[in-house]
């Protein structure tokens, strides 16, 4: 009896089963798989196959594989059901239920023998997967995707000698090799950055009559990004290739072609436009925005790494690891604490804290499982915030770590954090640190004693004279630890040395130490010539400065633009300036290759105080055949735009556009200001025009400000429409972030000139919404604007609502009350109108 009763109820729960799969009710039948394998029940038929796929994807991510392959020992065997099967596996990268499916094979075949081997290749099983292919070669149950399978097996594991012999024995079993075939040994060449060889087997491939697809091209563009000596023009013209064909250039392929730009600096400014156009039409990839933040960051144009943070925080988009890690950078390299602050609680919960804001008492920690790529965001995210001085900040997150709220820490963990103490002159936080991370057992590296010496550095700054002694002593026994760890001196850590001793005034050890250098043949560099001649222009010496400087360009080292400041710097303030340069121009003409870059950086340091010289210098450069650089160009635009050389700045922009060099966001929107403020409207617009084709990174290509200073231009000139044009496009940045906006904008002068102009047009509605918006932004206008409005809508009155007419009343009487306030005030009092201390009345 209790048979039957079982027997029934064994029954009822495996249509109980097949109903759930049928009605794709998943999680109830993961709850029945599970109580029925227990008992070994056997269903008597198949469940639908779209169903069994359905539960198969559910078991993948939840992880529970285990009760898919109970599923199946339980049903009839079915090739097809067990092939779905194998294929989760391998998506799922479960080695043991692949196993288990695997054996479910009364006979294995082909298909059983894929995936088996894909399986094995998702878990790293590669010796695994060579075996199981030599079963079956040797079980003839050998097929394309057998061989796919294997091909990329070997590749993966390096071997692509013995993939390729794969490939060529297909023949001889009579298969013909596909795009997949082809595409794993692509894959294998772009691994390890030859170029050569996956364009070998694009060509075979297009011969043998396979189809390149998007996997081959991405993995061209990867073989050249992993070069050592990436050629972005190729990159392109594979990307032009595939958008002929109508291959769609995915994510993956942008983040190769990024990386190669980022790696060679050249055509960066069409990488960044096809950036725009691909977030245009797909919305942010996470992979393509990581490196082309890297790209960015690498070829000096941080801002245009922000300017996605700033439009993805406006779309509501949440970061990821790699693309937050790839900001941290870039806002690290603008030194901008806003975005600092803004990406650092933006990052906070990637990381699984909780900003101190949010959790009452400091930095709160969440479930996370630490990774590898969490250890780089803190990392990076450490390193923003000591390079922008969130002092902090790094001890919030120092704090975090040290109690085990934080991912485990590496060497480059603590050099960061060093680094971030270094930086601010705290040499006692950063030796605390370097404690630490002796007590966990770290290595230090070279990097970390340089960090402590560049904070003995930066602490002779906080220190009087009588304390600079010290820091020295520090730096020397710094110095003496890191021979104790067997990290032998280099040109890096002597450098550092020498930093602090010059800092220090020691220049009697500072010359002690370049003397140390070169009896020990360590090459010195432009850095350790820059401390020497800095320290020659604390002595006022122009001679040793200059014997130096000579030191160095006999080296064939170029001087870099610091160097030349000092240089002429001391000269100048000795009456020797042009001995100084009539040398420079002796060296620059010597040494051959390097005269265009000393010529170049004698400019931009002549800029900023000899303006006159500067440009004559550069006329020469021009006369002698020599093309300055963008650099140079950038000096000279904006050291005369700072000096109201107006028409000479706008020329050398214009030189700069006819030699095709792209004008720096930074320099351009200062010109157009200052036209602006000068009256000239047509040359501001030209400049924005321009920007706005070669720079195509938010607001066209220019600072907000700009767009706020051509609102005003426009507006006064008497060109509406063109005002209102500029005005809508920085409303919501004076109306939706009015903080940020009243910080950073000039928003009074921009809303007077506005709703002055629309007054005069008789233009009732745009004013009165340029007045709602002013309020909103909380900027203030003056009485003659208020009174404009005023009389226009006590002129239009049966237009308007009554309501208005109160509501700029009460501004005028809010505002002539403010001032009559402001008048009034008391003073305090500084005298006394009594008898003067010592004198009798009377």
């Amino acid at each position: 009896m209790a048979r039957a009763c079982a027997h029934c109820s064994s029954a009822s729960d495996v249509a109980s089963l097949s109903e759930a799969l049928k009605r794709r009710k998943v999680m109830h039948a993961h709850n029945l798989v599970e109580k029925l394998a227990e008992r070994r029940v056997q269903m008597d038929e198949l469940p639908p196959l779209s169903a069994c796929r359905s539960f198969f994807d559910y078991c993948r991510r939840e992880k529970r594989m285990d009760v898919a392959v109970s599923l199946l020992k339980m049903m009839p065997k079915n090739d097809k059901y067990l092939s779905v099967a194998m294929s989760s596996c391998s998506r799922a990268k479960d080695w043991k239920n692949a196993q288990e499916t695997f054996q479910l094979w009364s006979e294995p075949n082909s298909f059983a023998y894929s995936g088996i081997i894909a399986a094995a290749n998702q878990t790293g099983q590669w010796d695994e997967a060579l075996h199981l292919f030599d079963q079956a070669v040797d079980g003839g149950a050998i097929s394309v995707s057998v061989c796919n399978a294997a091909i990329e097996s070997f590749s993966k594991k390096g071997q692509r000698d013995e993939a390729e012999t794969i490939l060529e024995r297909m023949e001889d079993w009579g298969l013909q090799p596909n795009t997949r075939s082809y595409n794993s040994l692509i894959r294998a060449a772009a691994r390890v950055g030859n170029v050569d060889e996956a364009l070998r087997y694009k060509e075979q491939m297009r011969k043998g009559g396979a189809c390149a697809d998007e996997y081959t091209y991405t993995g061209l563009l990867l073989a050249i990004a992993n070069s050592n000596t990436p050629e972005t023009t190729l990159a392109f013209d594979l990307v032009t290739e595939m958008q002929m064909k109508e291959i769609q250039v995915g994510g993956h392929a942008l983040s190769s072609l990024f990386r190669t730009c980022g790696k060679s600096g050249c055509e960066v400014d069409r990488a960044i436009q096809m950036f725009q156009e691909y977030m245009a039409a797909n919305g942010p990839d996470p992979g393509a925005m990581s490196s082309y933040v890297a790209m960015c960051v690498k070829t000096n144009i941080p801002e245009a790494a922000v300017e996605v943070y700033t439009k993805l925080k406006l779309r509501l988009h949440m970061l990821d690891i790699f693309t937050a890690a790839s900001l941290c950078s870039a806002v690290a390299a603008l030194k901008n604490e806003t975005a600092a602050m803004e990406l650092y609680v933006d990052c906070l919960p990637l990381l699984g804290l909780v900003h101190k804001d949010v959790a009452l008492g400091g930095i709160a920690v969440g479930n996370t499982i630490w990774k590898r790529e969490h250890q780089v965001l803190f990392n990076s995210l450490v390193h923003m915030c000591g390079k922008v001085g969130m002092i902090d900040e790094v001890s919030e997150l120092y704090a975090a770590m040290r109690g085990g709220r934080g991912p485990l820490p590496d060497t480059i963990t603590f050099n960061s954090l060093i680094d971030a103490f270094a930086i601010q002159g705290d040499v006692e936080s950063a030796i605390a640190v370097f404690d630490f991370m002796l007590e966990q057992e770290q290595s230090p590296s070279a990097h970390t004693f340089v960090s402590l010496l560049h904070g003995c550095a930066k602490s002779v700054q906080r220190t009087n004279s009588e304390g600079k002694g010290q820091e020295l002593t520090q730096a020397r026994a710094i110095f003496q630890t890191s021979k104790d760890f067997e990290i032998v001196p280099d040109t890096i850590l002597y450098t550092a040395l020498i930093d602090v001793a010059v800092k220090c005034e020691a220049y009697t050890d500072a010359f002690a130490l370049f003397e140390e250098m070169q009896l020990q043949n360590i090459i010195p560099s432009v850095v350790t010539y820059g401390c020497l001649i800095s320290g020659c222009e604390k002595l006022e010496d122009p001679t040793l400065a200059m014997k130096f400087y000579q030191m160095m360009c006999s080296t064939h080292l170029c001087p870099s633009d610091e160097c030349h400041n000092i240089l002429i710097k001391i000269h100048s303030r000795a009456g020797r300036l042009d001995d100084a340069l009539e040398l420079v121009k002796q060296v620059a003409r010597t040494r051959g290759e390097m005269q265009q870059q000393t010529l170049n950086s004698v400019i931009r340091a002549l800029s900023t105080e000899w303006l006159d010289r500067a440009l004559r210098l550069a006329s020469l450069m021009k006369t002698l055949g020599m093309t300055p650089s963008r650099k140079t160009y950038l000096a000279l635009m904006e050291a005369c735009d700072q000096q109201g050389r107006l028409n000479t700045a706008f020329s050398v922009y214009e030189e700069m556009c006819g030699l095709k060099y792209r004008p720096s966001r930074q320099g351009g929107s200062g010109l157009i200001e200052s036209l602006c403020k000068a009256g000239d409207l047509q040359r501001a617009l030209r400049v924005y025009q321009h920007m706005s084709d070669e720079v195509a990174t938010g607001f066209g290509g220019v600072h907000t400000e700009s767009i706020v200073h051509l609102t005003i231009a426009c507006a006064k000139s008497g060109r509406i429409a063109l005002s209102l044009s500029f005005y809508d496009t920085v409303r919501p940045y004076c109306v939706s972030l009015p903080e940020r906006a009243h910080k950073q904008l000039t928003l009074g002068p921009m809303f007077e000139s506005l709703i002055e102009a629309l007054c005069r047009r008789g233009m009732i509605g745009e004013a009165l919404s340029t007045y709602d918006d002013m309020k909103a932004s909380g900027a203030q206008i003056g009485f003659t604007t208020l009174a404009f409005l005023e009389n226009l809508c006590k002129s239009q009155r049966s237009d308007i609502p009554e309501w208005r007419v109160y509501d700029i009343c009460a501004s005028i009487r809010t505002l002539q009350e403010n001032c009559k306030q402001s008048v009034l005030t008391k003073p305090e009092k500084s005298y006394h109108h009594g008898p003067a201390e010592g004198m009798m009345d009377g």
